[in-house]
């Protein structure tokens, strides 16, 4: 149904088109731009709950790989610059302040751009599981790795 998506109401208004030049060969008609906005509203409004839950599952299986990882091995095979210096400046209660921090910062984020840009919504919440889960992945591996 073609319209403009309501992010308040989750709904599809018929459209309202006010022509400058009524009767014209250039009368406004919708945009398959805008439609396929609607459509990703639609998409991201629909599954919002899901991809947040998923996005933050991934980052909460990364912080708990690392910290099983850093207390078995050390902060030596960390990867990643910034969260070894962290750990090294802080401790393991510091790294895991500015991981949860980083967490709740992101949920804020994905949820403000669900209801008014749904497509970087969409990628946003793309991005932050495909991170949680490279660096879940890269603990494990590493543990797995080190301990044979």
């Amino acid at each position: 149904m073609p319209g403009r998506f309501d992010s308040h109401t989750g709904s599809v208004h018929p459209w309202r088109v006010t022509d400058p030049h009524p009767g014209s060969a250039h009368a406004a008609a919708p945009s398959a731009l805008t439609l396929r906005q609607a459509q990703w509203a639609e998409l991201a409004g629909t599954f919002a709950p899901l991809f947040v839950l998923l996005a933050v599952i991934a980052q909460l299986a990364d912080a708990a790989t690392f910290t099983l990882g850093s207390q078995i091995l050390g902060i030596r095979y960390e990867a990643n610059g910034l969260a070894a210096g962290i750990y090294q400046r802080t401790g393991l209660e510091g790294l895991l302040l500015v991981k949860g921090s980083v967490i709740v910062l992101t949920v804020a984020v994905l949820l403000v751009l669900a209801t008014r840009l749904p497509r970087a919504f969409t990628f946003g919440a793309a991005a932050a599981t495909s991170i949680g889960l490279l660096g879940a992945l890269s603990n494990a591996s590493t543990a797995i790795a080190v301990l044979r």
